[in-house]
């Protein structure tokens, strides 16, 4: 089975291409098509690459999918095909279906222009699981709409998914990909979604088109749209499998799986609309989408007057439309409403264009990295007050806890931006070099008798400056300063959470109860663990466990020290229990929770852990690590358990145990690709000191097994 990523096109089992990894050398970027210059790249898909553009004259956001010539020449039918049905679509103008705006030939490409919007029906999936019952419903009765404008036009969509469902800024759903024509081995392919999810088109395939997309008609698409509303209300695809071809064989065969069980809150006329969707023989289902978008209307208005859904619009009688008219009848009610119009006229036109001014500015906002980068300054050892490195290194160690508990906020590597401190760049050059959107500094200065820090909180709001700033002192007869720097850090960021609209978990935490010597352990713990030696990172988070009086993150790290060395000595994971994740940050929270599954072996409760924290740490390497883990040492698929430990390699280069881990598999499955990785991770990681060591690595493994089998 082949297994891609959707956020960037790469083969997950293979070596992803340069060109995925490094579009800024793309040959298209910057190329004008049409009067759209291409910006982004947004998807990268196995036929084409498809971009964010902005047209010159208009100024206004389009999506371009372009095609290599190189392509076309290889796949003609395939063009001829996609081209045809697109063309078909080009006089429609729904609301519900994203306008084609122009398609054809250059020299050296072929493209296809549509509006863009920026959202889409699987980043919500991906960020809330399954929707609300009224929710879906309002959006399938959105796509069936847009299916029977395409049906008026003489067309079929080809499969509604949710990665072809857009959404509008006003919530609506728009059908996206019409004109869309798979090829059959892009139907044999599933990807891993950014948050973790497995999807393809072959999760939402009607059976008649198993093989033969030939017989697919408007029939078809209702299948599909009734697959992708099945997953709306459960959270999963109806079907899943080990493979594509086991999926199709499920929807070909298997029984509908009950979708109360999943979700027992959904009516049971919504469980026989799908049933008569999702029928197995196009005969049974509806034959156009008006009639199955007439059942939809009615069914939520019959719901709705037995109040088993939420009140939906045309569930009022007649009679009470009459009650509710009489009471406001009347010439006052017609002057009031004349003034109240001629009042408000003004206030809503300048509350639209400010709420527009916010909508752009929110969006460029929302398109920067919301990382935080942490700088200590004026910390280097003086003779009036000495700060050793260990430290510095606890200060960092703990404001990254801290920040850890804002799930927005994701912080640059410490270690990183120490490194580039020591080279001489400034804070604001630092913050630049690794592309974080906010800045925490810790500015120190020795006092009278006393020591002192000044904590910043700064970045950009709305374009424009904006910065919290806290100070602090440390009385001499303190033992350490991280209790008053703990304090500090607390309602620096309890004031940041306000105007930045950060989503605080747990505020008011207590204070963790750890001295200096507890957090410079910490660190070193850390330090070591990015560098691959668990067991020493192991026995430094013992030791500060110890020192703890609240062992929260302390005992959460030694756990995972301790289940990932005792996983790849012993082939299985130990058992692990009392964590406390009730008083741990979300990310940390998911992590000892999928601790204790590992722990219990039971495999099931195991996959769910998984399914459902994956997409707490999509950017964080050791959900995926311990995935690999398991699927090497408990499940035995060494193929699978190195598609994730590439997928942590590629979320976190710099992370050495999972590194150190594809080696070790890629030298036992694919020697042949071992130069090849060593030559990616080089070009990835800034520390080339770890580079080296990895290639040492490399090397002995290599050794070792070209001289067994000499033996």
């Amino acid at each position: 089975m082949e297994l891609y990523c959707a956020a960037c096109g790469g083969a997950l089992a293979g070596r992803p291409s340069p060109e995925a990894r490094r579009p800024a050398k793309d040959p298209f970027a910057g190329k004008v098509i049409r009067g759209a210059r291409l910006r982004k790249i947004v998807a990268v898909r196995p036929a084409g690459v498809v971009y964010r553009a902005t047209h010159r004259q208009l100024r206004t956001g389009l999506r371009v999918e372009v095609f290599t010539t190189a392509f076309g020449e290889q796949n003609p039918a395939h063009m001829r095909r996609l081209f045809r049905r697109a063309s078909l679509t080009g006089e429609l103008r729904s609301r519900y279906v994203v306008s084609l705006l122009d398609l054809g030939r250059q020299s050296d490409c072929w493209y296809i222009i549509t509006d863009f919007l920026p959202s889409g029906l699987r980043a919500l999936l991906e960020r809330g699981g399954r929707l609300p019952v009224n929710r879906a419903l309002t959006l399938a009765e959105d796509m069936l709409q847009g299916l029977v404008a395409v049906h008026g036009a003489g067309a079929y969509h080809g499969t509604v998914t949710p990665e072809g469902v857009l959404l509008g800024h006003e919530g609506s759903a728009r059908l996206d990909h019409l004109g869309t024509v798979q090829r059959l081995e892009e139907l044999n392919r599933l990807v891993i979604s950014a948050g973790g999810m497995v999807a393809g088109p072959a999760l939402y395939l009607a059976p008649e088109r198993r093989g033969d997309q030939q017989r697919a008609d408007i029939r078809s698409d209702l299948y599909s749209l009734g697959a992708t509303l099945y997953e709306m209300l459960s959270g999963r695809a109806p079907y899943t499998g080990a493979s594509a071809g086991e999926v199709l064989g499920k929807h070909a065969a298997a029984p509908l799986p009950d979708l109360r069980q999943a979700r027992p809150d959904v009516p049971g006329e919504i469980c026989g609309f799908l049933e008569w969707l999702l029928a197995k023989d196009p005969d049974e289902r509806p034959q156009e989408p008006q009639e199955a978008l007439d059942e939809l209307r009615h069914l939520a208005v019959e719901l709705s007057r037995q109040k088993k859904i939420s009140p939906v619009k045309g569930a009022v009688t007649r009679a009470q439309r009459v009650r509710s008219a009489v009471k406001w009848t009347g010439a006052w009610t017609v002057v009031a409403a004349a003034l109240g119009v001629m009042a408000v006229i003004p206030a809503v036109l300048i509350y639209q264009q400010r709420r527009r001014k916010q909508a752009i500015q929110q969006e460029v906002e929302a398109r920067a990295p919301r990382s935080v980068l942490i700088l200590l300054e004026g910390a280097a050892p003086s003779p009036e007050d000495p700060l050793p490195p260990g430290r510095a290194g606890a200060i960092r160690t703990l404001a990254a806890y801290r920040l850890a508990f804002y799930p927005e906020l994701e912080v640059t590597d410490p270690l990183w931006a120490a490194e580039l401190t020591k080279a001489g760049k400034s804070p604001e050059q630092v913050r630049q070099a690794t592309g974080s959107r906010y800045l925490l500094t810790a500015v120190h200065a020795p006092g009278f008798e006393r020591r002192n820090w000044t904590l910043t909180f700064a970045g950009r709001k709305r374009m424009k400056p904006w910065w919290v700033r806290v100070r602090c002192s440390v009385e001499p007869d303190q033992p350490d300063g991280l209790s008053a720097l703990e304090s500090a850090l607390e309602e620096l960021l309890a004031r940041a959470a306000g105007p930045l609209r950060l989503d605080p978990r747990r505020h008011g935490l207590p204070a963790t109860g750890a001295g200096d010597a507890a957090w410079a352990l910490m660190a070193e713990a850390l330090r070591a663990e990015r560098e691959g030696r668990l067991r020493e990172a192991l026995e430094r988070a013992e030791q500060a466990r110890q020192q703890s009086a609240r062992a929260g993150p302390f005992a959460l790290l030694a756990a995972f020290y301790r289940a990932a060395d005792h996983a790849r000595e012993q082939g299985e994971f130990p058992a692990v229990s009392g964590l406390a994740t009730d008083v741990l940050p979300p990310k940390m929270a998911a992590l000892g929770e999928l601790l204790e599954a590992l722990g219990a072996g039971e495999r099931s409760e195991v996959e769910r852990a998984f399914g459902e924290r994956l997409a707490q740490f999509p950017r964080w390497a050791r959900g995926y690590f311990l995935l690999g883990l398991w699927r090497l040492y408990a499940e035995e698929r060494p193929a699978e358990a190195l598609v994730a430990l590439r997928h942590a390699t590629d979320v976190d280069p710099g992370y050495m145990p999972a590194s150190r881990a594809c080696v070790e598999l890629l030298v036992r499955l694919r020697p042949e690709e071992v130069e090849a990785f060593l030559g990616d991770y080089r070009e990835k990681v800034a520390d080339k000191e770890s580079a080296f060591r990895l290639r040492r690595y490399a090397e002995e493994l290599l050794a070792a097994q070209n001289g067994n089998g000499g033996e």
